[in-house]
């Protein structure tokens, strides 16, 4: 097995997120970005639920 250094951390989670749901049967629309939110951005649902870290921990199991 080879590791490899990862040089943008924010893609690599959203494309691997993305292959774990799909690997699931969940359809993921649009695209991967990497940015920032905009100070006229607003919240539109709230959900708690476990860390989105906790769940990359697993997906990497």
């Amino acid at each position: 097995m080879k590791y490899r250094n990862i040089t943008n951390p924010a893609l690599w989670l959203g494309y691997n997120a993305i292959s774990f749901l799909n690997q699931r049967g969940i359809k993921v629309t649009g695209n991967v970005k990497k940015g920032v939110c905009k100070s006229s951005c607003k919240k539109l649902a709230e959900w708690e639920s476990r860390p989105f870290p906790f769940h990359t921990y697993n997906m990497m199991k």
